[in-house]
Formats: C-alpha cells, sequence, structure tokens
C-alpha cells in the first residue's frame, strides 16, 4: 500500500494578485492549485539546475592550469604590463 504524505500551503496575496493569478491558470487550462504547484515545481527546478551549472563551473575552473597570486600583486603586473614595465627585468626592449 502505497501511502503519499499531503501538505497544505497557506499563501497570502492581495486581491489583485489573486485575480492575476486565477485568470492565468484558467488560461491555460488549470485549477489555480495545479498552476501554484506547477509554478512552484518550474521554479524549484529552475533554481536547483542553476546551482548545478554553478558548480559544474567552479568544478571545471579548478581544473586548469592558470597561474596565480594574490589578486593585488596580479593586479600590480597587469598594470604594469598595460604601461610596457617589466617588474622582473626593467623596460621592454
Amino acid at each position: 500500500m502505497l501511502v503519499v504524505a499531503v501538505k497544505r500551503l497557506h499563501v497570502v496575496m492581495s486581491d489583485e494578485e489573486y485575480g492575476d493569478s486565477r485568470r492565468v491558470a484558467r488560461g491555460e487550462g488549470l485549477s489555480l492549485s495545479e498552476w501554484v504547484r506547477r509554478t512552484l515545481r518550474a521554479a524549484t527546478q529552475t533554481e536547483a539546475e542553476r546551482i548545478e551549472r554553478k558548480m559544474r563551473a567552479i568544478e571545471a575552473a579548478a581544473q586548469w592550469k592558470a597561474p596565480t597570486a594574490d589578486p593585488e600583486q596580479m593586479l600590480a603586473e597587469i598594470e604594469a604590463g598595460r604601461r610596457g614595465v617589466s617588474r622582473s627585468s626593467g623596460p621592454p626592449r
């Protein structure tokens, strides 16, 4: 025997928000409750997907073999390069 737990959600909204939501739901041929369930599911999945994409990007970036340094040092080196000054060997040839 399958037992499914069901929870009830109480949402407080203005009359205008309620009317707008109800019109959208009806326009999609859904009850307001079903429209809210689908909308919440979509928002939850979208957020989970966004987090997953960020985690994949962080993991991929961690695999790069790029030079790293203290941010202030890197900015100083970038600025020196922009001005054509080499910090280790003097002016460029």
